[in-house]
This record gives structure tokens, sequence and C-alpha cells, in this order.
């Protein structure tokens, strides 16, 4: 393998877990939303929404 090969392998395995980490991230912040939102007969429907934005808006960034 040449210099040049090895760093597009590290880049490809770099931006791939990155890119895992990124959705483990997302399915352990919407586990944390269902939590909160399902059981929750205090929480209305409408700030659970608000809640719900709000997290997809952290997990893009």
């Amino acid at each position: 393998m040449t210099l040049t090969e090895t760093e597009d392998a590290v880049r490809r395995r770099t931006a791939i877990n990155d890119y895992l980490k990124r959705l483990l991230q997302h399915k352990e912040l919407q586990v944390r939303v269902d939590q909160i939102c399902t059981p929750n007969p205090l929480l209305s429907d409408y700030k659970c929404s608000q809640f719900v934005q709000f997290a997809r808006k952290l997990a893009r960034s």
C-alpha cells in the first residue's frame, strides 16, 4: 500500500467511525425522548413536540 492509499484508508475509516458515532447518539437521543414523552401525562403534546424538535436540532449539530 502506498502512502496515499494508506491515507485514504485512514480517512474512510475515520469517516465511518464518525458516522457510526453520530448514528448511535441519535438512537440514544430518540430513546430518551421516547422515555420522557410517552409515559409522562403531565407533559402536554405541544411541550413534548417542542422537546422533540429541540432534541433533533441537537442531534444534527
